[in-house]
């Protein structure tokens, strides 16, 4: 399984050259997505892990609570800052 995985990457490689990809543009592409998707992700995870029919005795406590929201806060804060700088520039 571990060379399918490596020749699949290769042909994106070569599908990338190909198309004339900038792999760099790519990549940053990429960071800016998961930027934009992570603080929807981030409240999923938290209502799910608050819930105790789920989770049941393992469900979170107060600190925990207390961070992932100052995760979400934070990540909420740089989309708006990027939409912000994408708007300005």
């Amino acid at each position: 399984m571990f060379y399918v995985i490596i020749a699949i990457s290769m042909c994106f490689g070569i599908a990338m050259h190909w198309l004339r990809i900038n792999p760099v543009k790519a990549l940053l592409l990429t960071t800016v997505l998961y930027g934009i998707s992570a603080p929807f992700l981030i409240g999923i995870i938290l209502h799910v892990s608050n819930n105790n029919k789920i989770m049941g005795e393992y469900s979170n406590k107060r600190i925990s609570n207390i961070i992932g929201m100052m995760a979400l806060l934070l990540m909420l804060a740089t989309v708006v800052v990027l939409r912000y700088f994408l708007l300005v520039k």
